[in-house]
């Protein structure tokens, strides 16, 4: 391996491992005796998230997604609770060889490590520019949305690594002509879209509405802009297929758990369907996106989260576009689709509610949609989009 390749493939790890200490610094030096926690409480539920995973499962045998440990003792289903699954089942090992604040300080740190890290992969993949790469992984490994993740000690939602992932292997068999079954056809970056599809939701299912936005609205724009510019491009009933095998994928391994929260659905219960209130209260204003970062309004920012997009990134995305027009627009689209999903059901202006119906409306009744009471979480996939096209920003400026 020569010098050149051995640091280009090493070098990013250490990077954003780095950028992830500094990123919570001093959290490096209270591993196992402090958490973030800037407001709120969430550490505390978060923190018993983990502590249960293993005990349900190791301690007591059982079914991680019921517990009467709380709400002695008929117990309560956890199906609609953010219990972040995936991130228990890391802490198991983890939790044998530190405490527990220790294993989620570790996995905090792990996981903003991997979303530059997968960003880059992602970036890396499109632009071809190491230098563009590297700048468009630490945007959204600190974007203020995840900022506000991290302040409010929301682990699940940190977990936005499966994100870029994602969208890397649905590019790939969406590069790779041909039918899903046939040798050739992206067989392989179809069932690993369909897995990352699988961790996003085990994570938080925000990630998962998020991307399922973007993919509707970004699939179709990309099939046009490969047949504009005379590269190989699947046929639209060979893009549909691959796009049924993801979603196959999805249903087909997290079918117990769907089947269980259809049935808790079924059974009567109305605990996880939020008033319009809230939803609407936990929606973003018109304006927040392109606020400086710092500035939290009491009227805007009343749900203690920070929105902003980011003026480094809005600047080298909007050059982006403005550069490569013709070849990004669908990122564009796809990115203007989420943003727009964050609003809400209503439009809200200036923390003025405007009583207009936005296109979120359509989709609260929608099984697993409705019950999300935060479209505000629609800007992490937002700001994937954005960086996407930061790092296009980057290499045009470069080059």
């Amino acid at each position: 391996m020569t010098q050149a390749r051995a640091v280009q493939r090493f070098f990013p790890v250490f990077f954003f491992l780095a950028w992830a200490i500094a990123f919570t610094f001093p959290l490096i030096l209270h591993l196992g005796d402090a958490v973030v926690l800037a407001r709120g409480s969430d550490a505390w539920l978060h923190l018993w998230d983990l502590w249960w995973v293993d005990k349900s499962l190791i301690g007591l045998h059982q079914n991680p997604f019921h517990t009467n440990f709380i709400y002695y003792p008929t117990g309560v289903n956890l199906y609609y609770h953010s219990l972040d699954l995936f991130n228990g089942l890391l802490s198991i090992p983890i939790q044998r060889l530190f405490e527990l604040t220790a294993t989620f300080n570790l996995l905090m740190l792990a996981n903003l490590t991997l979303d530059g890290l997968a960003a880059y992969w992602l970036y890396l993949d499109r632009t071809g520019s190491f230098g563009a790469s590297l700048v468009g992984g630490a945007l959204f490994a600190s974007a203020p949305l995840l900022g506000t993740t991290v302040n409010l000690a929301q682990l699940d939602e940190v977990t936005a690594w499966w994100m870029p992932l994602y969208l890397l292997a649905l590019l790939r068999a969406l590069d790779s002509p041909g039918p899903v079954w046939a040798k050739g056809g992206g067989r392989r970056a179809t069932l690993v879209a369909g897995l990352c599809l699988v961790g996003a939701s085990l994570a938080t299912w925000y990630f998962t509405a998020g991307l399922a936005i973007f993919t509707v609205l970004f699939v179709p724009a990309y099939l046009i802009i490969r047949r504009n510019t005379r590269e190989k491009a699947n046929s639209w009933w060979q893009a549909v297929t691959k796009l049924a095998a993801i979603l196959a994928v999805l249903v087909v391994v997290l079918s117990p758990l769907l089947l269980a929260m259809i049935g808790e659905r079924l059974s009567g219960a109305t605990y996880m369907l939020p008033a319009l209130g809230t939803t609407i209260y936990n929606s973003a204003d018109l304006i927040a996106p392109f606020l400086p970062a710092q500035v939290e309004i009491p009227t805007i920012n009343g749900h203690g989260g920070n929105l902003a997009l980011g003026y480094v990134a809005l600047v080298l995305g909007i050059l982006a576009l403005v550069w490569g027009w013709r070849r990004l627009w669908p990122i564009g689209l796809g990115l203007l689709g989420v943003i727009v999903m964050s609003l809400g059901p209503e439009l809200q202006v200036l923390g003025n509610n405007t009583g207009i119906p936005m296109p979120y409306a359509l989709l609260n009744n929608v099984p697993f949609v409705g019950a999300s009471r935060q479209p505000l979480r629609f800007l992490a996939t937002a700001e994937l989009g954005l960086t996407l096209l930061s790092a296009f920003g980057v290499k045009y400026l470069l080059g």
